[in-house]
């Protein structure tokens, strides 16, 4: 998807999600942060959160979780 598109936040966002199920943490900051700066998304900020959950930032999880909240894009009873 990067080849026909680089630009494609939504391929991003994939392939950090992907790195999380992978438990490639690291990897998953990169490609969500690389997502949101193309396109902020919810989707993306509720990923970072996840990852910097997983990681005991518990502070930075907070940020992104309500950043996910406040966009709208996401529905927090079925996350």
């Amino acid at each position: 998807a990067l080849e026909l598109d680089p630009r494609s936040e939504r391929a991003y966002r994939c392939l950090g999600d992907n790195d999380i199920s992978r438990g490639r943490l690291d990897a998953a900051i990169e490609h969500l942060t690389r997502a949101n700066a193309l396109q902020e998304h919810g989707l993306s900020h509720w990923s970072l959160a996840v990852v910097y959950e997983r990681k005991g930032d518990d502070a930075r999880a907070v940020v992104h979780y309500r950043r996910a909240l406040d966009l709208g894009q996401i529905d927090a009873n079925a996350r």
